[in-house]
């Protein structure tokens, strides 16, 4: 197993890090293989890709909803108990970046244009396609609508990424590794002699392609919504072409942010995501129905809190109409093949955040 070392210039400190040769370009190559595939064959890609994803929802739906609901508690099990104050970094070291910018990083990480997009489609779904076995448009599916899209968005969805984030961030700052591969990170449960080998070179190549498989349905959802919002705003007639230019110019934004690093990049072009977001939210609640807007989310709180159970277990197994795992599952997948990636960066951002704040500030913050 060959390595080559290069000295880059990283976040982690300006330190020679070690790019290893074969994970990358095993990675690189699973990964055009399948993009090929899809475009010299996109018929039976979107057919193999339906009966993977078919397998996985309705096979593993109860172990889906059962590591949720276990995401969560054990979140919340840590967080309150002894070890909660327990800082990550030393004694006195204050956060790295302030909260707002810390929670601005993650929540932006994880959602996006999901927020812009999910936020109005979702619950109009489910009013056309309602669980429970209520009627669709009737009174139950308008109260259910509103209450099922923030329990998709909402304290298991993150608890995803703020259980496995602890670990990880415990031992990037206070073991003080410098290495952020996952199979270093497993080291200690797999040994190092594994970490180092074969096994270790699958989970880190599994890694980078569950990241990629993760965003690649965001950039799906959402490149076709701003090419449409584009045309419907300046007049436009939307084309691959149009779509094209989104992705480029998504794509530029994405690079440019990464490339100048997290102060300079990331923190910066988050911070404005969430003045944009607040504006917007806003604007929608001075020009709609602000005591409808209040009224009604007061009892979609209400809502989600007396069906929170239901809904975390919910797979209608005797009336197969299949809501739990087309929707609860498909998100609880999605969000667990971002958790690779997000746990790594939750990581890399905490340094001086207890691990109360770790845990109850990506659930609570990011579900508010």
């Amino acid at each position: 197993m060959t390595e080559i070392k290069k000295e880059v210039v990283n976040d982690i400190g300006n330190k020679e890090v070690e790019i290893d040769k074969i994970v990358f370009w095993s990675s690189l190559t699973v990964i055009l293989a399948i993009c090929l595939s899809c475009i010299i064959f996109p018929e039976g890609a979107n057919e193999a890709a339906s009966v993977a994803r078919e397998w996985v929802i309705m096979r593993w739906d109860w172990l889906f909803l059962l590591f949720g609901i276990a995401s969560l508690l054990g979140s919340l099990y840590i967080a309150f108990s002894k070890y909660g104050h327990v800082k990550l970094g030393g004694k006195d070291e204050k956060p790295e970046f302030k909260f707002s910018s810390w929670l601005a990083m993650i929540f932006f990480s994880a959602i996006g244009s999901s927020s812009i997009l999910w936020a109005v489609c979702e619950p109009m779904a489910y009013l056309q396609s309602p669980p429970f076995g209520y009627e669709p448009f009737s009174l139950e599916a308008y109260n259910i609508s509103l209450a099922y899209g923030m329990f998709h968005w909402g304290p298991i969805a993150w608890a995803f990424y703020a259980l496995p984030a602890l670990p990880v961030a415990y031992y990037f700052i206070v073991k003080k590794q410098n290495n952020l591969k996952l199979s270093q990170v497993c080291s200690d449960l797999i040994g190092q002699k594994n970490a180092d080998g074969l096994l270790g070179k699958v989970i880190d190549i599994f890694t980078i392609f569950a990241t990629f498989g993760g965003n690649g349905p965001g950039l799906g959802f959402g490149v076709p919504l701003l090419a449409t919002l584009i045309c419907a705003v300046f007049g436009l007639t939307r084309s691959p072409i149009l779509d094209m230019f989104v992705l480029i110019i998504w794509a530029t934004i994405f690079s440019v942010s990464v490339y100048r690093g997290l102060d300079k990049g990331i923190k910066i072009l988050s911070d404005i995501n969430m003045v944009l977001i607040i504006v917007l939210l806003v604007f929608v609640f001075l020009v709609g129905s602000p005591l409808f807007i209040l009224q009604n989310s007061v009892e979609a709180v209400g809502t989600l809190a007396t069906n929170f159970i239901k809904m975390s277990t919910y797979t209608d197994t005797i009336g197969g109409s299949g809501f739990g795992q087309w929707w609860t599952v498909f998100y609880w997948a999605w969000w667990v093949a971002l958790a690779p990636f997000m746990v790594i960066f939750v990581a890399r951002i905490s340094r001086g955040r207890t691990i109360k704040e770790l845990l109850l500030g990506i659930i609570g913050a990011g579900s508010a």
